[in-house]
């Protein structure tokens, strides 16, 4: 398709999108269309003002997505409290026969050397 008559069968969308929508759903569906369409147009307009056009388009739907999302570093606190002793416990046999086993080759390989 030439880039004439892809920009205007999606010129009224893009405009609709440039409002702005607090609804997480329809910001979720807008930032899909325009990535597929941003997708279309890198493939087929590579320096294009179109491609340019909507990668901004994206972005900024992006943006108000990913805006308001609080890092919480008490899930660093969590993993370092919970989930790795988990691990650790989970594989303890493992870990325990890995280092007997590599302590013992070093030890004798060190015997050797001397």
């Amino acid at each position: 398709m030439r880039e004439g008559k892809f920009i205007d069968k999606n010129v009224e969308r893009w405009k609709e999108y440039m409002e702005p929508s607090d609804d997480p759903d329809v910001q979720a569906e807008r930032f899909v269309n325009l990535v597929d369409d941003l997708s279309y147009s890198k493939t087929h307009y590579q320096q294009s003002k179109t491609t340019q056009f909507i990668n901004g388009l994206a972005a900024q739907q992006f943006q108000k997505i990913y805006q308001h999302k609080k890092h919480r570093f008490e899930r660093l606190f969590i993993f370092w409290k919970f989930e790795l002793p988990l691990v650790f416990r989970k594989y303890l046999k493992t870990y325990l026969f890995t280092f007997v086993f590599y302590s013992g080759c070093y030890h004798r390989r060190s015997l050797l050397d001397v």
